[in-house]
């Protein structure tokens, strides 16, 4: 029975492997850091639910929270923003955050409906002085309003 052997490695096949691997490597290194791999800040704790999802989502579910504050248990509010897209995900992110007053929407998927005129606050978002109404809080990323009674 013969049993071939494995030659040791040469100088020349050593330094070829050598090669192979720091040519890896330099393919490897820029391959990271232009990959869609999280990078290390990702590994946080979010201060939002959606932090880790999308900035986006974050800015507004942050505005909500620093807003809510300011409308009273028991009242309306309505939501308002430059972006009826925003418009709609302030609406439904703040069924969530809002368990204790009652939100009637200014739109709904784009639509303007007639219920946010009905609203007490205003919540403005990503907007300017957005109304004439009393301003209750600036906050970060937009405002409350409260509706003020219009006498004839």
């Amino acid at each position: 029975m013969s049993r071939e052997l494995i030659p040791p490695p040469s100088e020349t096949g050593r330094l070829r492997a050598i090669v192979w691997a720091a040519a890896a490597l330099l393919l490897f290194v820029p391959g990271i850091a232009n990959s869609r791999l999280p990078r290390l800040g990702t590994f946080r704790l979010p201060r939002t639910p959606v932090d880790l999802v999308w900035d986006r989502h974050a800015r507004l579910w942050s505005f909500l929270k620093e807003a809510r504050d300011y409308v009273p248990a028991g009242q309306t509010y309505t939501l308002i923003a430059r972006d009826r897209e925003d418009e709609m995900y302030l609406y439904m992110f703040s069924l969530g955050l809002f368990e204790k007053q009652i939100a009637l929407p200014s739109s709904y998927f784009g639509n303007p409906v007639p219920d946010g005129q009905r609203a007490r606050f205003i919540l403005a978002y990503d907007l300017g002085p957005a109304t004439s109404d009393r301003l209750v809080a600036q906050v970060d990323h937009g405002a409350v309003y409260e509706r003020v009674e219009r006498r004839p």
